[in-house]
């Protein structure tokens, strides 16, 4: 029996559009059908290099009976209420991070796909590498022990203007990202929502507590581009977030993760334990074997495409980008009132 090949239409031909179109070119069951963008250039420019159909609206690409997807990757404040009418339109819809910038919208788009019996997932790639994968796998055999501290450090530099024009000032109309009504915020739910939900799937439990700082020192956007949270989780595991656009210099800090008999480090990938455990030696750092990397757009465009068929969960659910969403917005909140803050968020 011949395989079905899902077509997607993508809304949103900025920047991080070409790793959508990288994920569907590669996807064995899944086919980019048509762009759409406001921006009549961008649409143009990726329909013709994609070698699809473009339009500047969002009604058309919606209302085609042969497109059964739509990957939204829009500026933030659009993610909600692009997916809601996608949703009503029958269409499956995978989502850039972050999810929307606020719980109540969250709610609304996991609402609105469950309501019209279409899939929601949204786009978080970073679990599918060879070190997330291999890292969950050594947590859940307790190598390191029980986990008592995590930190996530994503210390990078950008020049000043990336939230007006974006990376390398190559955003051609908008200054969305400067503005908390548009982005939701800075590097936090930037970028570093990636590491968070990176975190959250190699743990495998959740945030209970939040304590944030937060500033921007060097640009004019009004969103943060420096904040360091302290996080407390549900099983007594203590958790830092170290995350800036602004640090001269970068930092080659690795994130870590400790635990009563070890600790290992993300990027590079290393491990160091002081027992022997099978052939993983004592008290020197070493490199678990990761064995084959799947592509991580690659991967999450099947799968959901497997989900839709299947009639199951997709890997990477609305409600997992809520949760991420919600760490997030715990962070600002606590910034803004100067106190820890409880998880789930009430609203």
């Amino acid at each position: 029996m011949e395989k079905r090949v899902f077509s997607v239409g993508m809304v949103g031909c900025g920047q991080i559009s070409s790793s959508h179109f990288s994920g569907f070119e590669k996807a064995s069951n899944a086919k980019l059908a048509m762009v759409m963008d406001v921006d009549e250039v961008a649409a143009r420019a990726a329909g013709e290099k994609q070698g699809v159909p473009y339009t500047t609206s969002l009604d058309e690409i919606l209302s085609r009976d042969d497109i059964d997807i739509i990957s939204i990757a829009t500026p933030h404040y659009l993610h909600a209420p692009i997916t809601i009418s996608a949703a009503r339109a029958g269409k499956h819809v995978m989502v850039e991070k972050p999810m929307c910038t606020t719980m109540e919208d969250a709610d609304e788009m996991i609402s609105a796909c469950d309501d019209n019996g279409v899939k929601l997932a949204v786009w978080f790639p970073s679990r599918y590498s060879g070190i997330a994968q291999k890292a969950r796998e050594l947590l859940r055999q307790g190598v390191i022990g029980r986990i008592m501290y995590v930190k996530i450090s994503t210390m990078g530099y950008k020049e000043a203007n990336y939230w007006e024009r974006g990376v390398g000032g190559r955003a051609r109309l908008s200054d969305w990202r400067r503005y908390m009504r548009t982005a939701g915020g800075g590097i936090l739910i930037m970028n570093t929502v990636h590491n968070i939900d990176q975190m959250r799937y190699i743990l495998g439990y959740e945030a209970t507590s939040i304590y944030a700082q937060k500033g921007t020192f060097g640009s004019a956007a009004e969103v943060e581009d420096f904040i360091s949270v302290s996080i407390g989780y549900e099983n007594g595991t203590i958790g830092y977030i170290e995350s800036s656009s602004w640090a001269v210099g970068r930092s080659t800090d690795p994130t870590r993760i400790y635990g009563t008999a070890g600790q290992l480090t993300l990027s590079p990938f290393k491990v160091y334990l002081n027992r022997v455990i099978g052939e993983y030696p004592e008290k020197e750092w070493f490199e678990p074997a990761i064995g084959e990397v799947r592509s991580g757009r690659e991967s999450l465009t099947e799968d959901f495409v497997d989900a839709i068929i299947s009639n199951t969960d997709p890997p990477i659910t609305g409600e997992d980008g809520k949760k991420a969403l919600e760490v997030i917005l715990g962070a600002y909140e606590s910034a803004r009132v100067g106190m820890p803050v409880d998880l789930p968020l009430y609203y």
